[in-house]
């Protein structure tokens, strides 16, 4: 196995076990912490500001909230749940 595969495997293996509860379900936690980062990284609006500084700060912290669902593998109902959610903040 080459060294690149094994170190993404062992990098979803680690955000699955932060954030789930089986490797598929989220922890109620997860749930709520997800939540804040999709408003935190414009995960549900769009990342677009005239300012081109503050649109390449925004479009980054998006990048993040895609790097976290790729490893958690997230499909479009999980995503839809997240966005139900309130976190209360």
């Amino acid at each position: 196995m080459r060294a690149t595969h094994w170190r993404g495997s062992w990098r979803r293996w680690m955000y699955r076990a932060t954030f789930t509860a089986d490797g598929q379900t989220l922890r109620v936690a997860a749930n709520h912490v997800l939540a804040d980062l999709r408003d935190f990284t414009f995960a549900r609006t769009s990342a677009f500001d005239r300012d081109p500084i503050i649109m390449a700060r925004r479009q980054g912290r998006r990048d993040v909230w895609l790097r976290i669902a790729n490893y958690l593998e997230l499909d479009e109902t999980a995503v839809q749940k997240l966005m139900e959610i309130d976190d209360g903040v």
